[in-house]
């Protein structure tokens, strides 16, 4: 293989690699409120700029699916891939290696506690099709315990606080933080938003980027190799 061959096939490889590396990167999806009503309690700030990040959603591709109960004491229960749930800048964010409180019976006593919580989510080719999430802590939840239709879900649900909820931070966000809620129970509608639409190009448009240097590479070492041919052959 002569020296251009080599490196139009490396450009191809280059190419290939980069859409795999892609499609394979975790999904990040961040909840964007567009609005809030009372539910209870003295609910919603006047105040809040929309739209707000409520909270944030990171599965592991494109294609996931998966569950996460915990009642409270005892081992919570895992089922399908890995995630983590950013829910309030209160707590640490929920994953799978959350194996309760660091207390004798596992029992939600303090600040930044995780008390219950009861999960799943569908995510298929890149598409958010089912998501359904409970998590009550010791000062706020997303979603609320004991209420009708009490889960948070992909249109949005109802948020709970002792005193100010304050929702998940992300730096360099172009939306607005939420601490919207105080002393009671809101009811937050929006979507679950790509977190690349926000911040950077999206994933499918990288990996059109990256076969497109791998096409450029390749035309141009063609017109190259077809020169050198020619000078040859004269």
């Amino acid at each position: 293989m002569n020296k251009c061959s080599a490196l139009i096939w490396l450009a191809c490889i280059f190419a290939l690699l980069m859409a795999e590396h892609v499609v394979a990167a975790p999904v990040t999806w961040d909840f964007v409120a567009n609005s809030c009503s009372t539910f209870s309690g003295t609910g919603c700030d006047p105040k809040q700029q929309y739209p707000a990040l409520i909270a944030t959603l990171t599965l592991t591709g494109p294609d996931s699916s998966g569950s996460a109960v915990w009642a409270g004491t005892g081992p919570p229960a895992y089922a399908g891939d890995d995630f983590s749930l950013d829910f309030s800048s209160r707590y640490a964010p929920l994953t799978q290696t959350f194996a309760g409180n660091p207390t004798p019976f596992g029992e939600c006593e303090g600040p930044r506690q995780i008390c219950e919580f009861d999960l799943s989510w569908s995510e298929t080719a890149g598409v958010l099709d089912a998501v359904d999430v409970l998590v009550n802590g010791f000062n706020d939840s997303l979603g609320e315990v004991g209420a009708p239709g009490g889960t948070f879900g992909l249109r949005g649900g109802l948020i709970g606080t002792d005193d100010t909820y304050f929702g998940a931070f992300g730096p360099g966000l172009a939306i607005n933080p939420f601490s919207g809620c105080s002393l009671g129970v809101c009811n937050i509608s929006g979507s679950w938003v790509n977190a690349s639409l926000l911040s950077a190009p999206e994933p499918g448009s990288l990996a059109l980027l990256a076969s497109a240097f791998g096409l450029w590479g390749l035309t141009g070492r063609r017109k190259v190799c077809m020169q050198r041919n020619r000078l040859n052959a004269t």
